[in-house]
């Protein structure tokens, strides 16, 4: 009888990545099916008027329109993966609150009033750039569906992600430039990440070697 690996039971779950572009998606789909657009806005986009405190971990859930819900939730599900397997899920998904939080402060800080904040453009574009910085030794994204490889294209994608954001912007097109905060704040989750687990590293080394017998 074969026993199952523990590699093989960690990819049968669920990942992190894949089920947050398919919530993206499920939320288009009753936008476009069963509720009206204005009202899941209302409960799950932040408007800083209506004080709903969720909003500002929720809005990356709902989109203005079909294609940005499409095109963000592709590239968390395809490129988010590859991120998720190198890292961990949880890691992953912490990430991807770090952007989110990042194209929140961004909008608190430029923009404010009655400006409603919704899309994952913010958590999208910091994925592609976390994906095109990173050393990648395993499995890479499926780089021929959308030309990606790290260098020169991710700026490319993120500038794609950036237009189609634009023009499905509820207020002004140059609101969508608050979900740059998003990816500021990844790249600023990961640099403060990296410090920490390298300082871990050093310091487990050293105990490491405190503990070694030393030779008569």
């Amino acid at each position: 009888m074969t026993v199952p690996s523990i590699a093989g039971a960690a990819r049968s779950r669920v990942d992190g990545a894949r089920l947050l572009a398919g919530t993206m998606l499920a939320v288009a789909f009753i936008q476009a099916t069963v509720v009206s657009p204005g009202d899941v806005a209302a409960l799950l986009a932040y408007t800083p008027a209506h004080g709903r405190w969720w909003t500002v971990f929720t809005h990356p859930l709902v989109h203005a329109g079909a294609w940005t819900a499409l095109a963000n939730s592709f590239v968390i599900a395809a490129y988010g993966r590859v991120l998720e397997r190198r890292w961990g899920r949880w890691e992953y998904l912490r990430f991807a609150m770090a952007c989110a939080l990042g194209s929140w402060a961004a909008q608190a800080a430029l923009v404010g009033g009655t400006a409603i904040l919704q899309g994952g453009a913010g958590v999208a574009m910091g994925t592609v750039l976390a994906y095109a910085t990173e050393r990648h030794e395993g499995p890479r994204a499926p780089a021929a569906a959308v030309g990606m490889t790290p260098g020169w294209p991710a700026a490319a994608t993120i500038a794609g992600l950036l237009l189609a954001a634009s023009m499905e912007s509820a207020a002004t097109p140059a609101a969508a430039l608050v979900h740059l905060g998003g990816v500021v704040a990844g790249w600023a989750y990961r640099r403060v990440g990296a410090s920490d687990r390298k300082s871990t590293r050093l310091n487990s080394s050293h105990v490491s070697e405190s503990r070694m017998p030393s030779s008569a």
